[in-house]
């Protein structure tokens, strides 16, 4: 065996540390490491020696072999380095498809979402253009049936004067004009879906509003239904037409206590709100922006889906025939798209609904409301112009206005040629 000295220095205490424990246990030695050999270089070997003992069992004698085994230790150093950079290959390599299925999934999470949202955009859109079509036709229809009734009016109104004293004739006469009046209410609801109707707005303070019409709700709902009404603090003015507001507030509630078959909870919310640009999105008719927001809940029925998509459309109803027109919605809808606003509904069978309605916010003071007293109807000597296109509506109103005391005139229409 190489002497102390020719062992690499980081190899000496191992070795005879090794060799002692080898005599001590009186059993073969196995050990390695690195000898300086006379051209500068260490070299690897491997010592076995086996120890031969005398007849007392003590070692008389080592027999052995010192091999060198620098090129077999390269070798398995260079399979080990190699088989550790295969190892390190196949983990980047697991990581790799680890992260690539990781993105796939996120991908395709991604693009299910943006597909999703393109349907809903699309239904959205299909519907809000379905509605406009729907406005269109029957803005249309409305405003020829209003000039009927009023050709009908006007002339009953003027027949009652010859008809005076003769009660038969008048009970006929204020049926009929009984029937005028609920025809002229259908075509105002009508004009209203349509966004064809006149609108008075102001500035009001939708809380104060609404509290002034505690009476006329619970006249109309009954006791049976229990109203309660809650307004967020620092509420916003809001810039509508009153009387719509009243006629959409009373229409939601009245088919709320239908939903609740006339017993049940109805709740009024009333408080600021700011629709922004990801909200828009998804409802391409909003403006992005601040609201007032006035929501009606109720307890009754709900309603699936499928209803959902066709609350809006006039006629639709869900009450029994002849007990509805299924026109309410309909006003309500056309009223708040009107006024630059936006209505949504939500609801689930068996849960109840909400609808909730946004009117744009104003920064103005709220408008004072006027009294205006009326008095008896009485004419005058003035000169009045009329102008209407339509030629029977123009000559009840011209009829009227000379039986009147006015002096009326109108356009002459320009002949052809």
């Amino acid at each position: 065996m190489a002497g102390p000295d020719a062992v690499h220095p980081d190899d000496q205490d191992g070795s005879v540390e090794s060799w002692k424990a080898a005599v001590a246990a009186k059993s073969t030695y196995v050990h390695e490491h690195r000898v300086w050999r006379a051209d500068g270089a260490y070299r690897t070997f491997a010592i076995r020696g086996v120890p031969i003992f005398d007849a007392s069992g003590e070692i008389e004698e080592w027999v052995g072999v010192h091999t060198d085994i620098t090129e077999q230790r390269e070798a398995e150093a260079s399979l080990q380095d190699h088989a550790t950079s295969l190892e390190r290959q196949v983990r980047h390599r697991v990581r790799a498809e680890e992260q690539l299925r990781q993105l796939n999934e996120s991908l395709e999470a991604r693009v299910e979402a943006e597909i999703a949202e393109r349907h809903q955009t699309e239904r959205a859109l299909q519907q809000a253009q379905k509605m406009e079509a729907f406005g269109q036709l029957t803005g249309g229809v409305a405003h020829d049936f209003n000039n009927l009734l009023q050709v009908v009016s006007g002339n009953l109104q003027l027949l009652s004067k010859d008809l005076m004293g003769n009660e038969r004739a008048e009970r006929r006469l204020a049926n009929a004009l009984a029937g005028v009046n609920r025809g002229a209410k259908l075509a105002s609801q009508l004009l209203a879906f349509g966004r064809r109707q006149a609108l008075e707005p102001r500035v009001i303070n939708i809380a104060r509003f609404i509290g002034g019409m505690d009476d006329l709700l619970r006249r109309s709902l009954g006791e049976a239904v229990e109203i309660e009404v809650f307004t967020s603090g620092g509420l916003w003015n809001t810039y509508a037409d009153p009387t719509q507001v009243e006629n959409a507030l009373l229409n939601l509630a009245i088919n709320a206590c239908d939903a609740m078959s006339g017993s049940g909870k109805l709740t009024i919310e009333m408080g600021n709100a700011a629709l922004d640009q990801e909200y828009a999105r998804s409802h391409h008719e909003v403006m992005p922006g601040q609201y007032v927001m006035l929501a009606v809940s109720d307890t009754g029925t709900g309603m699936s889906p499928d209803i959902l998509n066709k609350v809006f459309e006039p006629f639709f109803s869900m009450k029994p025939e002849g007990k509805g027109t299924g026109l309410g919605l309909s006003m309500v809808y056309g009223f708040v798209k009107h006024s630059g606003g936006h209505v949504k509904i939500y609801s689930e069978v068996d849960q109840g609904t909400t609808v909730r309605i946004y009117l744009s916010r104003s920064v103005a003071d709220e408008d004072r409301e006027v009294t205006v007293h009326g008095g008896p109807l009485v004419g005058g000597t003035e000169t009045v112009l009329v102008v209407e296109d339509d030629e029977e509506v123009r000559s009840i109103v011209v009829e009227t206005l000379s039986d009147l005391g006015y002096s009326v005139l109108t356009p002459r229409t320009r002949r052809p040629g």
